[in-house]
């Protein structure tokens, strides 16, 4: 991971955790209050929404749409959006459909984003498992946007029990103030197993 993610973020800007969930507990912590939203997609996984009502934040959508047999975002979609956005959500690869980000779709989720103060949370658990030589968008230009990149070993190793996430991010226009509050709300939970810690480089060389 760190020998991938290093090319795009600082080593400090790679923040551990007991899973992606809590990975996602954290941000919504550090980026919303209670009652702001987050723009999820559709088709999604549903574990997303309740993730985000734990927090006392809505969900909205936007959309994937499938034409001749392959999945495209929908960016018109992303302007229909409520009050109180705070975080653009991307699943990619997607599940359930496999959709994953173009450089021409993330272009046009960043320029919305950085237009309208949003965070960027993109999912990656899947991540590991693009065989087409697809790329990723750790090294694509952002601009001023807040960008977070989430990923779990028990994925990207195939053992469901073993928790260990990550959340590898650039600040943008936060600056050092998100690094502090990150590392704040992460402090609080003490969480990140010391096992799946030992295992994590072995599992992933």
């Amino acid at each position: 991971l760190v020998v991938e993610v290093v090319h795009a973020v600082l080593l400090e800007h790679i923040q551990l955790t007991a899973s992606t969930s809590e990975a996602y507990s954290i941000l919504f912590k550090t980026l919303c209050n209670p009652g702001d939203a987050i723009l999820t997609p559709v088709p999604g996984y549903p574990l997303l929404d309740s993730l985000a009502a734990l927090e006392f934040l809505k969900t909205f959508p936007y959309f994937l749409t499938c034409a001749d047999g392959k999945w495209r975002l929908d960016s018109g979609s992303l302007c229909s959006f409520p009050p109180q956005t705070k975080i653009l959500l991307i699943v990619s690869p997607n599940n359930p459909t496999g959709h994953v980000f173009s450089k021409e779709e993330w272009n046009a989720a960043v320029e919305m984003a950085s237009r309208e103060n949003w965070a960027i949370v993109v999912d990656e658990v899947f991540g590991d498992f693009i065989y087409d030589g697809t790329e990723r968008p750790w090294n694509w230009d952002s601009k001023d946007v807040p960008v977070f990149f989430l990923g779990g070993l028990s994925k990207s190793v195939g053992s469901p029990q073993l928790k260990l996430g990550w959340m590898a991010y650039r600040p943008g226009r936060l600056g050092a103030r998100l690094k502090e509050a990150v590392e704040y709300v992460a402090d609080a939970y003490l969480s990140v197993s010391s096992p799946a810690f030992a295992l994590a480089t072995p599992m992933l060389s």
